[in-house]
């Protein structure tokens, strides 16, 4: 199309008008020399350029309509295709019910306000003891956090010493610790001093309690 266009307009590349004119230039000669004026052939030179650009028309128009069909068949081979990964696919929210016991009590985290045994507020203390017995109310504390807040007892603060703890919880070392941690503290109502809700160690602690599978666990008591 680009060739034909340009070449009608006289404004093509040079070898295409010469071919275009090559074409004609015996016939304009011949119709000069028997005495004509040449518009015979300028005109049979017009209709051969408009039959040229018809026929690219045609020939664009086949090729977009044959592209478009491809197209369409592509996109309605894809959606078929995603169509069948989702129905075939397993989903995360359906096998995610298997492994938890809805019936199970969860454990929590609760502001302690009284020594034990306080059944109204907490079930087991998980705070620090006092002095280097680490002991409160004349019972070993187990459980406590050995990080301490660092600076004044921000949200920030408290929540960096509970980093720390689970970063330590987790180690491979500390598997008898989570053992122990999921046999007795499971299920329970944990209080410690951080006011909640809010940041604390025993958030950490919970989520080992109510944990179903721990790899480095290895059964042991404290």
């Amino acid at each position: 199309m680009p060739f034909v266009m340009t070449t009608l307009l006289g404004i093509g590349p040079r070898p295409a008008r010469s071919w275009l004119d090559s074409l004609f230039s015996a016939a304009y000669a011949q119709e000069l020399a028997s005495g004509g004026t040449g518009c015979d052939t300028a005109h049979r030179r017009l209709v051969f350029i408009m039959s040229l650009q018809a026929s690219a028309v045609r020939s664009t128009a086949h090729m977009v309509t044959t592209l478009l069909e491809a197209a369409r068949t592509h996109a309605a081979s894809a959606a078929s295709m995603a169509a069948t990964v989702a129905a075939t696919a397993p989903t995360a929210t359906a096998a995610a019910p298997a492994t938890v016991d809805p019936a199970r009590p969860r454990t929590t985290v609760v502001h302690c306000r009284n020594a034990p045994p306080a059944p109204d507020t907490y079930d087991v203390y998980i705070g620090r003891g006092i002095g280097t017995t680490n002991e409160r109310w004349g019972r070993p504390c187990l459980w406590g956090n050995g990080f301490k807040i660092q600076g004044s007892n921000t949200t920030t603060a408290r929540q960096t010493a509970a980093n720390r703890h689970r970063e330590w919880l987790h180690r491979p070392e500390q598997a008898g610790l989570r053992a122990a941690v999921r046999r007795e503290l499971r299920g329970l109502r944990l209080g410690c001093w951080c006011q909640q809700p809010g940041p604390c160690h025993g958030h950490n602690l919970c989520e080992v309690a109510d944990a179903d599978i721990d790899d480095d666990a290895d059964g042991t008591a404290l």
